[in-house]
């Protein structure tokens, strides 16, 4: 058992999390945590210690309203940000790659890459999840707004048949999605027990 906190070499005085909301990890163990109020991407090596922060390009620009966060296999890593509406894509080495969006998502709370690399966000707010490709090119919109009024899409992750799994918050539930965007199941209820 160990305490995340400060001392690393590159950044101590912003070693602190103030409401941390994403975490991940790389291959090489490096964990990855979105600090939403902290304003901040913090690389915290295996051991807790602060390694460094994850930057937007051109400058000592923060992420300023961090909310979900996946790293893929190939170590690139997704950050999605309120402020913005987008999702900012960085390669292995934390260089800037591209955003996602467009800056018109409403609090993009889930984020996950599928075996074939598209990219599945869940755009909370607008009651849908959209799908990108590396490009950037949106390529699907599951759009549950007429559909089901109740349903709030925060979490995302794929099963082993590839059918997504969605974390719906107003719902209490966790809803299965098909490849065509039909919700296929769900289970869970509303409750403390």
């Amino acid at each position: 058992l160990f305490t995340f906190r400060g001392g690393g070499p590159h950044d101590v005085k912003n070693s602190s999390l103030l409401f941390p909301v994403g975490i991940d990890v790389n291959s090489s163990g490096e964990i990855y945590v979105a600090d939403n109020q902290g304003g901040k991407v913090v690389v915290f090596s295996e051991s807790g210690r602060v390694l460094r922060l994850l930057k937007l390009p051109g400058s000592k620009k923060r992420i300023l309203k961090p909310l979900a966060l996946v790293v893929d296999k190939q170590d690139n890593i997704y950050v999605s940000e309120a402020v913005t509406g987008k999702v900012y894509k960085f390669n292995r080495f934390e260089k800037f790659v591209r955003t996602f969006g467009n800056g018109k998502l409403n609090f993009a709370n889930g984020i996950a890459v599928k075996d074939n690399n598209d990219i599945y966000i869940s755009d909370s707010n607008n009651q849908r999840i959209l799908v990108y490709n590396q490009s950037g090119k949106m390529l699907k919109e599951f759009d549950f707004r007429k559909s089901n009024k109740s349903f709030l899409p925060r979490g995302l992750a794929f099963d082993k048949r590839g059918d997504l799994l969605v974390a719906d918050t107003l719902g209490s539930r966790i809803v299965e999605i098909n490849k065509m965007g039909h919700i296929v199941t769900s289970w869970g209820t509303f409750g403390a027990g």
